[in-house]
């Protein structure tokens, strides 16, 4: 699932942290300090979790309005609870539960000022796995598709999420490291400037099903499109896809998020399509409440891509070569040139993004499946 957050003005916007595509909720500007909920409730070795946030003005251009303090479970309709834990990294509430396929769940809150809320109970579905991953080289970029069906046909309705992390390189390997401190280059192996790795998480509702088909089975669906030249194939790319059955309301609910995203170009635009989740206030059912919680086994499968698989990918950085004198490298370094040789009267330099990979939003943090 995405990570929304819900705006008010006009319209209520949904924003994923991190560039997330708009989502536009019509609703009475007045109604600031909405609760709103967004979870999946998975099988037993997978986590469940719940995003919990409050509604803000558009104009607010803050961060996000968080739901901390709260007490967060999963519940099945005999009272037994598994605890959802808040975590800093991820910004939502999480953990494992003891779940059967088959069986209803809901998720339960209750906020600091002690307010009760639930979501709907649920029955948790089975969920296919997926099956091969393919991409294929077209006049945009490179499209990925996947395969998946479920061969008892009760599985129609999908929605995938997936991670991806890549790793990119920089256009000089340099043998020096400018110490700034003391004005003065250090000989050094900086591997931690040429090699570095970036990640980043699904921000599209991306849905599918096979509701019109004589079989639930979905061939080469695409899912996903890399942009012509993008770093992510420059030098090895991996995506991690999660895929969930969906129940027809849990659907229906995505669905409408995509379709009001896709019809919304401006708030001058005819007003979208009211959503209906599934999340009440136990304390005062007339509350409004945002989002929608489904359940589902989560299935998922990990892929690689090496830029040599990849036809005329032409990933280019525009690097600027520059001979720094040795007195003017207070000026130039960092902030527009890095060295990448000792040199003698003058410092072979080029653009800094080109030498240090980390001013490209890249990291040292290899991942520990690479």
């Amino acid at each position: 699932m995405k990570f929304i957050k819900y705006i008010l003005a006009l319209y209520i916007v949904l924003v994923n942290v991190g560039c997330k595509d708009p989502y536009y909720i019509n609703v009475d500007a007045n109604d600031l300090n909405v609760l709103v909920v967004e979870g999946q409730i998975t099988g037993s070795n997978t986590i469940s979790y719940a995003y919990l946030t409050r509604s803000v003005n558009v104009n607010d251009r803050s961060e996000l309005v968080i739901e901390f303090g709260a007490s967060v479970y999963v519940q099945d309709e005999n009272g037994l609870t598994f605890e959802l834990v808040y975590s800093n990294e991820n910004k939502r509430y999480e953990g494992f539960a003891n779940t059967e396929i088959g069986k209803n769940y809901r998720i339960f809150i209750r906020t600091g000022d002690g307010k009760e809320y639930a979501s709907a109970y649920t029955e948790l579905l089975n969920t296919p796995d997926i099956g091969d991953i393919n991409f294929e080289r077209i006049y945009d970029g490179l499209a990925l598709k996947l395969n998946t069906e479920d061969p008892s046909n009760k599985a129609k309705y999908f929605h995938w999420t997936f991670e991806e992390d890549w790793e990119i390189r920089s256009a000089y390997y340099s043998t020096v490291w400018y110490d700034q401190a003391n004005d003065m280059l250090v000989d050094s192996s900086m591997s931690t400037q040429f090699f570095c790795y970036k990640n980043s998480r699904s921000t599209s509702i991306i849905l599918g099903t096979t509701d019109n088909l004589n079989s639930s089975k979905l061939v080469d669906h695409r899912f996903h499109l890399i942009a012509n030249a993008d770093d992510r194939l420059s030098v090895r790319y991996s995506i991690l896809v999660r895929q969930y059955a969906s129940s027809l309301e849990g659907y229906k609910f995505l669905d409408l998020m995509r379709k009001n995203t896709e019809s919304i170009g401006s708030i001058f635009d005819p007003q979208p399509s009211e959503l209906v989740g599934n999340i009440v206030c136990l304390n005062d059912p007339d509350e409004r409440v945002l989002g929608f919680v489904d359940a589902s086994i989560e299935k998922n499968k990990r892929i690689f891509i090496d830029n040599a698989q990849v036809e005329n990918w032409n990933f280019r950085l525009s690097c600027v070569p520059y001979d720094v004198t040795v007195d003017s490298t207070e000026f130039y370094f960092p902030a527009i040139y890095l060295p990448y040789d000792r040199g003698g009267r003058t410092i072979p330099s080029a653009s800094n993004f080109c030498v240090d990979c980390r001013l490209r939003g890249g990291n040292n943090n290899k991942p520990a499946f690479w």
